[in-house]
């Protein structure tokens, strides 16, 4: 498992601005963004892999008409990552590594059925 999975009300920071923008701008219909961390030192930690591997289990999944993954910027938690945020369910998975990224989509799809 990541080391880290944080639901909800413990995002701060970062995470609890990108959550409050989603919110705002979120519109029906369109595809929720799972961000993955490109800061330095979720990058050293391999988050571009990660990136591509979760981009490639959601079109395995069926599921590209719902997520899009992206890259953003620093989520400053740096001793934590490679974070990747769903701020459309308020999800932060922290510690990520790529082979639990099977694990990280299916919590981020089982949190849109909701």
């Amino acid at each position: 498992m990541f080391s880290r999975y944080i639901s909800g009300q413990a995002a701060t920071g970062f995470v609890a601005a990108e959550a409050q923008r989603y919110s705002m701008t979120k519109k029906k219909n369109t595809p929720k963004p799972v961000k993955v961390c490109a800061g330095p030192n979720c990058k050293n930690r391999k988050s571009k892999k990660i990136a591509a591997l979760i981009e490639e289990a959601v079109q395995a999944a069926g599921a590209g008409d719902r997520l899009r993954v992206k890259k953003c910027a620093c989520a400053g938690k740096c001793k934590h990552g490679p974070v990747v945020l769903f701020a459309a369910r308020g999800l932060v998975f922290e510690g990520v590594k790529p082979k639990k990224t099977p694990e990280v989509l299916q919590k981020i799809i089982a949190a849109l059925q909701d």
